[in-house]
């Protein structure tokens, strides 16, 4: 099968409108930043084609670019990493391993007729499943990121696998009616609450499957019973020493390479296990890996801020990042907070920010002087 037949856009036709010109108005320098970033995902410089980028200034164009590329023997794709802790990391994958994946995700949703995309395709997530799966499977593609709730509602059909995120699926499970349709679901990034999966079955979805992953390593394991193990990629098998965080993936070829978990693993059988915790300490905002310590580093640059800590709300307060806040000596705690705000829509990305601050003189502590939570009233 010729790779690059993947790698067309999800349905969107082309204009040939250039790129810098008035349909698409980059200035010279951000031209350049965006054929870099395409250069770079697609290898494009391992064969010395990347001037070309600028040369043939349309999307076409570059789809054409990177196909070429692609059928002269190019194999890798870059992706990056959330970027939750200050700056993005590239991972790159292999042609092989990344359809390995889906020849195997191809086995576990046998009942699809249509892949319904809700999430963008630019990280590894959203690659497998809307760019590779449909393609791998045979079946259409309905691009969803543009649609309503229920624009997206009206629009399913039986056979129909909505790939979103748990914060995503809380927003649909709370404003649609009940399904009409036979629709299963697919949900990653980030654990999905008992809550959002037990009103998405109150809707009538026929099955939610949570993939476990990361952009490091891709999809370790599945499972469609919400609190149950999942279930570990046939290709993967961890480490001998039940402590160790090493998972070691056999490759299409029986080579075998060794990839670290991000997060602490417990396991029920070889084959079978549960997430306990996260290993770098990230919480979960609207689908996104965020780093309360990365945050509050920000915060700590402000000023008028002399300390400060930063935490995931309780489930009761909302589902953003909280701060608070000991204030420098000598400042205007007038307006402090607006202008907190102001300063985290300048220097955080949106699930990064805080959406409320709290002010004392002292950080919280419990009696044994340990960090302790507070409330947003």
């Amino acid at each position: 099968m010729d790779f690059s037949t993947f790698l067309d856009a999800r349905g969107f036709p082309l204009p040939e409108t250039t790129l810098g010109g008035d349909g698409y108005p980059l200035d010279s320098l951000s031209l350049m930043e965006l054929a870099g970033h395409i250069a770079r995902t697609f290898h494009l410089t391992e064969l010395g084609v990347e001037d070309y980028l600028l040369r043939r200034r349309t999307l076409q164009g570059w789809v054409d670019l990177v196909h070429e590329g692609w059928r002269e023997g190019l194999n890798k794709i870059t992706f990056s990493t959330s970027g939750s802790t200050g700056r993005p990391q590239p991972v790159t994958h292999a042609r092989e391993t990344l359809l390995q994946e889906t020849a195997h995700l191809a086995t576990l949703f046998p009942r699809t007729q249509r892949v319904v995309a809700a999430v963008p395709a630019h990280h590894i997530y959203g690659f497998l499943f809307t760019v590779l799966l449909p393609q791998q499977m045979g079946v259409p593609l309905l691009e969803a990121r543009a649609l309503g709730a229920r624009a997206l509602y009206d629009a399913l059909e039986d056979g129909d696998l909505i790939i979103s995120h748990p914060f995503q699926w809380r927003y649909l499970g709370q404003l649609w009616p009940d399904l009409t349709s036979q629709v299963e679901g697919v949900t990653s990034t980030a654990p999905c609450p008992e809550a959002t999966a037990a009103l998405l079955r109150e809707r009538g979805l026929t099955r939610l499957t949570e993939v476990y992953g990361s952009s490091e390593s891709g999809g370790l394991g599945a499972r469609d019973q919400h609190g149950t193990a999942y279930q570990l990629f046939p290709y993967w098998r961890p480490a001998d020493d039940g402590d160790d965080p090493l998972l070691i993936r056999t490759l299409p070829d029986g080579t075998g390479i060794e990839v670290e978990a991000s997060d602490l693993l417990e396991w029920e059988t070889s084959e079978r296990f549960h997430v306990v915790g996260r290993r770098d300490g990230a919480v979960q905002v609207g689908g996104h890996n965020v780093f309360p310590v990365a945050v509050a580093r920000i915060l700590l640059e402000h000023p008028e801020v002399a300390n400060c800590a930063v935490r995931l709300m309780k489930p009761e307060e909302g589902t953003r990042l909280k701060a608070f806040i000991v204030p420098a000596e000598d400042r205007d705690l007038n307006g402090l907070p607006a202008r907190l705000h102001a300063w985290c829509a300048r220097e955080l990305r949106a699930p990064q920010r805080p959406t409320h601050f709290r002010l004392g003189p002292a950080l919280p502590r419990t009696a044994m002087g340990k960090a302790a939570d507070w409330s947003i009233d």
